[in-house]
């Protein structure tokens, strides 16, 4: 821990910044909506048995408490990619950088419907 303790000027209270440290991140996925919809994904994830919560803040992140991402046929195929939930935060702000500067919504690639979901 001895890389952090040059933070500790800034921290009102270390021990609570500590034990943020030591904490584990969780398991989160984006779903990759050029190959399934978040709606496609989560059907999958449900017909599975996997156990997730969906992010308030952004619809395509999903939190799994109890899986590794990589451990089930959604990310095989591609539809999810597991990330760290703060790495889906520059997609979501260029996404409205380009709409706000070009005047014109930006859409993204709409993922075509499986057969095997109907």
């Amino acid at each position: 821990m001895k890389v952090l303790e040059r933070y500790e000027p800034l921290i009102d209270d270390i021990d609570a910044f500590y034990a943020a440290c030591q904490r584990p991140l969780p398991s989160v996925v984006r779903v990759n909506s050029i190959k399934a919809t978040i709606e496609q994904a989560k059907t999958a994830l449900d017909a599975e048995g996997i156990a997730y919560e969906q992010a308030d803040w952004n619809k395509a992140v999903l939190v799994f408490p109890d899986e590794q991402p990589g451990a089930n046929w959604p990310y095989v195929h591609g539809w999810i990619h597991g990330q760290e939930e703060v790495s889906a935060i520059p997609a979501m702000v260029l996404t409205q950088t380009l709409a706000t500067v070009s005047g014109t919504p930006v859409r993204r690639p709409v993922a075509r419907r499986r057969s095997w979901l109907r």
